[in-house]
């Protein structure tokens, strides 16, 4: 009887296993194209952006971290694998990921950085300036020395964190004096407004998404 109860829990945990797999991968498909959506009306395409999606750690012990889900860049090989290649993750109020987790569901939030011309003064900014523990800081990749604006948003629905969207951009924000802000084009000969209305309006979506994913994984 102890082989066969081992063997049935053996099998559930395989079955549960590809649906899990199944419905991630449905979900970061989804995700992928909301993203692109994003980039190309937003930031006309840029290659100078990355989206990540965190999510609380799906390990208990680990779970007062939300850590990288889904992950976007022009180029990218997926969302799932390229999520899991990063190291990064962020406490509650951690850097602005995790003021965005703080905050979800408040407002949008914008953070301009310096230009790093080390990883050295990179580090040291990061542990010093964003107060993000030291073991998570040496693990990010090269891409944040060059991200010069981080956009930060937490999804909420229901009091339950859905997700923390983190967008790099690998160039700087202007504000201009009559409010706006702007960002110079990829090609270096002018500068494009930043749509935040349209932005907000197209992260509502990315809401709508998330709360269709969670209340679908309720009914089951």
């Amino acid at each position: 009887m102890g082989i066969l109860y081992l063997g049935t829990v053996t099998i559930l945990f395989i079955i549960t296993s590809i649906s899990r797999a199944a419905r991630d991968q449905v979900q970061a498909e989804v995700l992928w194209g909301l993203f692109s959506l994003i980039n190309k009306e937003i930031f006309f395409d840029d290659s100078r952006t990355r989206f990540t999606l965190f999510r609380r750690a799906p390990f208990r012990l680990q779970q007062k971290y939300i850590v990288p889900w889904y992950r976007y860049y022009r180029g990218a090989s997926g969302p799932i694998s390229e999520a899991a290649l990063s190291h990064a993750r962020y406490k509650r109020n951690e850097g602005l990921t995790g003021k965005a987790w703080a905050e979800a569901g408040k407002r949008l939030l914008l953070l301009p950085l310096p230009e790093f011309h080390s990883r050295n003064e990179f580090e040291k900014y990061y542990i010093d300036d964003l107060q993000i523990d030291k073991s998570t800081v040496v693990g990010l990749s090269e891409h944040m020395e060059k991200t010069q604006t981080v956009i930060c948003y937490g999804f909420l629905w229901r009091d339950k964190l859905l997700g923390v969207l983190s967008l790099d951009l690998q160039a700087p924000l202007t504000l201009l004096p009559d409010g706006r802000l702007t960002f110079p084009s990829l090609d270096g000969d002018g500068q494009i407004v930043l749509d935040r209305n349209r932005l907000e309006l197209l992260l509502r979506s990315v809401q709508n998404v998330l709360e269709s994913f969670e209340q679908s994984q309720r009914r089951k």
